[in-house]
């Protein structure tokens, strides 16, 4: 990626035959650096995998001007997807929600009575399934089934849809005024509420137009905004909860930014020539950082 945004694919190898050891991943990314020259890269960045953890520390040893730069997306994503996702706290309601996503991705009737009373009730987004590929893709789920709500309450108070036997409870998640389906509601909610932020971060980061700052900038929000709601007095989490969260998200935070290969993304923010305010914006993210640590 160049300094004005522009992506380039400089050269694709087959080598489903080979080893992928990091000294061959790390001589496979020098000849195709040779063919611009390797005074022209910056940075090196790839997932955390074994392998390429060694053959960023190999590409970076041969050429010294390089920096590691962590796969921020691909890191927020295993917080958000894997780490967040596998509280007990959020597990009936994963649970559930795949239920129904799985229902109504195979069953067509139920689809279409859903379109249906989307049109009536001027909904335009409808369900997204939960993909094994996509980042946040549990969230961004979430988010759709609780925007379908009124819809799904519409077709199954009409009886338009019947689940089958083994997913009868699911029928009492859905109807409106049930406890059931008001606690079930919650949940989505306050899923949402933790990795939502996550996902919209994820979402600004692979832009072609983000840089080096923005990944400690948009760490350090992510925390402001989980200490944001666990001070709120409308804090839907118990005290056992949100330590859970903090300590989980403190981990990660010290893994990508503390504890990783190069502290580049946090000089990079304090020093970014265009972001004005950086001195009051790094000291204040930073205490807000400290203060959900020491809680």
């Amino acid at each position: 990626m160049t300094p004005d945004g522009q992506s380039f694919l400089i050269q694709g190898e087959e080598n489903s035959d080979e080893s992928h050891m990091g000294e061959f991943l790390a001589q496979m990314v020098l000849r195709a650096t040779d063919l611009v020259g390797r005074n022209h890269f910056a940075g090196v960045t790839s997932d955390n995998t074994g392998n390429t953890r060694v053959a960023r520390r190999l590409l970076c040893a041969e050429i010294k001007t390089l920096i590691q730069v962590p796969d921020i997306c691909h890191h927020l994503n295993l917080l958000c997807n894997k780490d967040l996702t596998q509280l007990s706290m959020f597990s009936f309601m994963i649970k559930n929600l795949q239920s129904i996503i799985t229902y109504f991705r195979k069953s067509h009737a139920a689809t279409d009575a859903l379109n249906k009373a989307h049109k009536s009730l001027d909904i335009g987004r409808g369900l997204e399934g939960i993909g094994k590929t996509r980042f946040a893709t549990i969230c961004i789920s979430a988010i759709s089934l609780k925007c379908c709500f009124p819809a799904l309450r519409q077709i199954v108070n009409s009886v338009r849809v019947k689940f089958p036997s083994h997913k009868s409870h699911v029928t009492g998640l859905l109807m409106s005024s049930s406890p059931c389906s008001l606690d079930f509601e919650s949940q989505i909610t306050r899923y949402i509420l933790i990795t939502a932020p996550i996902a919209k971060s994820i979402a600004c980061l692979e832009s072609s137009q983000t840089d080096l700052s923005d990944i400690g900038l948009y760490y350090f929000a992510i925390g402001a905004t989980l200490k944001q709601i666990f001070d709120s007095n409308n804090n839907p989490f118990s005290p056992e909860e949100a330590g859970q969260i903090r300590a989980i998200f403190n981990s990660r935070f010290c893994e990508a930014l503390s504890e990783g290969p190069t502290g580049a993304p946090i000089s990079a923010l304090y020093l970014h020539p265009h972001k004005h305010v950086k001195k009051v914006l790094f000291t204040m993210l930073t205490l807000s950082y400290y203060r959900l640590c020491s809680q």
